[in-house]
């Protein structure tokens, strides 16, 4: 009566050892050798301890490396140099694409207005209402009254400029539908800003040509110039 006793406690024992000295697997019975601890299943799965964020904050002395999950933030935070961090989960933002980057400058001798930057804009760039181009334009005008136009098309944004110095210059157009876009812009000229909107149609479907364009009021050269511009697309 004795022997099954004996072999349950021999058993128990080699079991024991075996998991003090190498590594335990719950679910399998070949645990991975560079794993202490390895769980295996196809239906279940590891579930750590959960608990508030004051519960979490009042655990004493964390240890380095210490995970739960709060059920305040919902979200996995571990302990490490001294503080909680949370695991972000979110998916980082798909960043913008950029259509064209020029820095190349470009300025006006006369009063005629001018093209000092163009591109065309590929056709359904924006393939679904919401989405937007954004134009930033940066440059120097020398002369006292100027004008800056930025052309989608025959859809024009311009900008009345009174003063010198260095001007900067964020546009977008924003699609409202297939066939109608939203125009917003702000001309900042030595921290005094311009701006304006306008509403129209625009084809988004076709191709659309665009231009950054100058006018001044003197024949002066580079009374205005374009010193660098660049188009995106967002998301």
């Amino acid at each position: 009566m004795r022997y099954p006793l004996i072999f349950a406690f021999l058993s128990l024992m080699s079991l024991i050892t075996h998991a003090q000295t190498d590594n335990m697997g719950i679910g399998t019975a070949s645990p991975d050798a560079s794993a202490k601890l390895e769980v295996s299943s196809t239906s279940k799965g590891l579930l750590t301890p959960r608990m508030s964020s004051s519960e979490r904050l009042a655990i004493i002395t964390p240890a380095e490396g210490l995970l739960v999950y709060d059920l305040t933030t919902s979200s996995f935070w571990y302990f490490t140099m001294g503080s909680w961090t949370e695991f972000l989960t979110a998916v980082p933002p798909v960043p913008p694409s950029i259509l064209i980057s020029s820095l190349s400058q470009a300025g006006l001798a006369g009063t005629t207005e001018a093209i000092l930057g163009s591109y065309v804009i590929p056709a359904n760039t924006l393939d679904a209402n919401g989405q937007a181009l954004e134009v930033h334009a940066f440059g120097e005008m020398t002369t006292d009254t100027s004008v800056l136009r930025l052309k989608f098309g025959s859809n024009v944004l311009a900008f009345q400029a009174n003063g010198q110095g260095m001007w900067e210059l964020n546009t977008r157009v924003y699609r409202v539908s297939p066939t109608n876009a939203k125009l917003t812009g702000t001309l900042l000229l030595n921290g005094s800003p311009v701006c304006t909107i306008l509403a129209a149609a625009q084809d988004f479907s076709a191709a659309i040509p665009f231009q950054i364009t100058g006018q001044q009021n003197q024949a002066v050269v580079n009374g205005v110039s374009v010193e660098g511009f660049s188009i995106i697309r967002i998301r």
